[in-house]
C-alpha cells in the first residue's frame, strides 16, 4: 500500500485518544468501509477511563449537547440514554447589570447537559449509573468492532520510505511497546504534551486558557435559581469576557471564558456579582480545571499517513467543540477510505473541506463576540439591547424575536455564524436600535 491510494480492506488504523473526536472518527470510519465492502482495523489508544471521577477521568468541558448534534447521533445509531443526560435544558437566560432576559428553546428540539468524565469526587462514594458521555461514546464505538488500549502513546515514528507503516509507541513503566499502523489519527485534543512531539510541520492551534468550577447545589435550589436554563452572565472583568451556569443534576458546571483565566480569577467574579445570588450562601468548588480553548485553526495538521481533528485540527470559535469534531472526524475518515492517505491528498480533501466549513466561519463569529462585546460593555448600549429582547419575549410573536433569535443562535451555536452576522448587519434593526438608544439617552 502506498502514500497515494485510499485504505484498503485489511488496513490497520491507530487512534490516539479515545474522546469524542476518536470515537466519532472510529464509528464512522466502520460504517464508510463496511458501505464499501471494505473490512478495516481500528484500535484506539488513550490513558484515561471516562467513567472516573474528578479529573483523572474528565475531559474539561461545559458538557452540553445542542439539538443539530443530537439529530447527527440519531443518524449514525446512537441515542443518548437517560442516564447520560443530567439535565434537559429548557432554553438560556442572559443577565446583565440586574437585568435578565429568557428564551426558551423550541419545543420541538432537544439540549442536553451531560458530563464528560464519572462526575465530581464525590461521586465515587455513591452508587450511581454510569454518567460519562464520552466512556458511552467509546464503548458504542466498541461495539462497533472497534479495539480500545488503555495505554498512554509517548510518540509517532513516520517511515522514511513510502509504502512502510507508522510506529506508535506506548512508554510504560517497565518497557516500551510499538504498534504499526497503515494510517495515524490524531485525536488527542490540545490538552496533552503529546501535540509538542509531532515531527512534521504541524502546529497547534493558539489558544484562551479558561476556568471552569463544579458547584454542588440541592435540586431544589437548582430548580429554583436556574429553572433548568443555561444562565450566561455579562461581565465588566478584565479577565473574564463571559459567565456561564450549566445545571447538572444537583450539581452546577461554572465556565468562565476568557483568554487566561486563574481560579481566583472566577471565584472573584463569583463574590463580586450578581452571579451569586443564583449559588447556595455556602457554595465551594467541589472539582475544577482549566480546559484550553482553541481560538485559531492548526497549521498544517496533516502529513503523509497521518491527520489531526478535532479541537488539535479545526473547530468552531467559542462553541460547538464536539460537533467540531463530529465534522473533522467525518471528513478524515471519508478522505482517507475513499481518496487516499497522502499529504497533498488530505490538503486537498481533508483540509480544504474544514477550512471551507470553519475558517471564515471563524472569522465571522470573531466579529459578532467583538461587536457584542462593545455593546454589553456600554450601560446604554447594553440596556437597550437586552430591553429590546424582553420585550420580544413579553409582546412578539416567536418569529418577529429578531434580536432574540440572534442571541440565541450566537450562544448556542445552531445557526453558522456568517448568517448571523449577516441578520445582525440588518439596516433597519440597527435603525430600530439607533432610535431606542436616543430616546434612552434623552429620557
Amino acid at each position: 500500500m502506498d502514500n497515494g491510494g485510499a485504505l484498503k480492506s485489511g488496513a490497520n488504523i491507530a487512534v490516539i485518544g479515545g474522546g469524542p473526536a476518536g470515537s466519532f472518527f472510529a464509528i464512522l470510519a466502520l460504517k464508510i468501509a463496511r458501505e464499501m465492502g471494505k473490512d478495516i482495523n481500528i484500535l484506539i489508544f488513550d490513558c484515561k477511563h471516562f467513567s472516573d471521577h474528578g479529573p483523572r477521568g474528565c475531559n474539561m468541558c461545559a458538557g452540553v449537547i445542542q439539538d443539530s448534534l443530537i439529530r447527527k447521533l440519531e443518524r449514525i445509531g446512537i441515542t443518548l440514554p437517560s442516564d447520560i443526560r443530567m439535565a434537559d435544558i429548557e432554553g438560556y437566560a442572559f443577565h446583565l447589570k440586574g437585568f435578565s432576559a429568557c428564551i426558551k428553546k423550541d419545543p420541538s428540539t432537544s439540549i442536553y447537559s451531560v458530563f464528560r468524565g464519572g462526575g465530581p469526587y464525590r461521586w465515587a462514594m455513591i452508587p450511581r449509573r454510569k454518567v460519562s458521555f464520552d466512556q458511552y461514546l467509546l464503548d458504542h464505538a466498541i461495539k462497533e468492532g472497534v479495539k480500545f488500549r488503555y495505554e498512554r502513546v509517548s510518540g509517532i515514528e513516520f517511515p522514511k520510505m513510502d509504502g512502510n507503516k507508522v510506529s506508535v509507541i506506548c512508554k510504560g513503566k517497565n518497557n516500551s511497546k510499538v504498534y504499526e499502523a497503515d494510517f495515524v489519527v490524531g485525536a488527542f485534543g490540545v490538552n496533552t504534551v503529546l501535540i509538542k512531539k509531532l515531527p512534521f510541520g504541524y502546529r497547534p492551534p493558539k489558544m484562551w486558557i479558561s476556568c471552569q468550577a463544579e458547584i454542588e447545589m440541592e435540586r431544589d435550589h437548582l430548580r429554583e435559581k436556574c429553572s433548568n436554563m443555561i444562565h450566561i452572565f455579562f461581565t465588566r472583568s478584565p479577565k473574564i469576557k463571559y459567565l456561564a451556569i450549566t445545571p447538572k443534576g444537583d450539581n452546577a458546571t461554572i465556565t468562565a471564558i476568557g483568554k487566561n483565566v486563574s481560579l481566583n480569577d472566577l471565584q472573584n467574579e463569583i463574590i463580586n456579582s450578581e452571579i451569586s445570588g443564583y449559588l447556595p450562601s455556602n457554595w465551594e468548588f467541589t472539582c475544577h480545571c482549566h480546559p484550553k480553548l482553541p481560538v485559531t485553526p492548526a497549521q498544517q495538521p496533516y502529513t503523509d499517513r497521518c491527520v489531526m481533528i478535532g479541537d488539535a485540527s479545526y473547530s468552531r470559535y467559542m462553541k460547538n467543540g464536539i460537533e467540531s469534531a463530529y465534522y473533522t472526524a467525518l471528513f478524515a475518515a471519508e478522505t482517507i477510505l475513499k481518496n487516499g492517505i497522502s499529504k497533498e491528498i488530505l490538503k486537498r480533501d481533508y483540509d480544504k473541506r474544514c477550512r471551507k466549513m470553519f475558517y471564515y466561519d471563524n472569522l465571522a463569529g470573531k466579529i459578532l463576540f467583538l461587536l457584542h462585546e462593545i455593546i454589553s460593555s456600554n450601560d446604554v448600549s447594553s440596556t437597550v439591547y437586552l430591553d429590546r429582547v424582553i420585550n420580544e419575549q413579553s409582546q412578539m410573536e416567536p418569529e418577529k424575536q429578531e434580536v432574540s433569535r440572534l442571541l440565541w443562535h450566537l450562544y448556542t451555536g445552531d445557526m453558522p455564524y456568517q448568517y448571523i452576522l449577516k441578520r445582525f448587519l440588518n439596516p433597519l434593526l440597527h435603525a430600530q436600535f439607533t432610535y431606542e438608544t436616543i430616546k434612552k439617552i434623552f429620557r
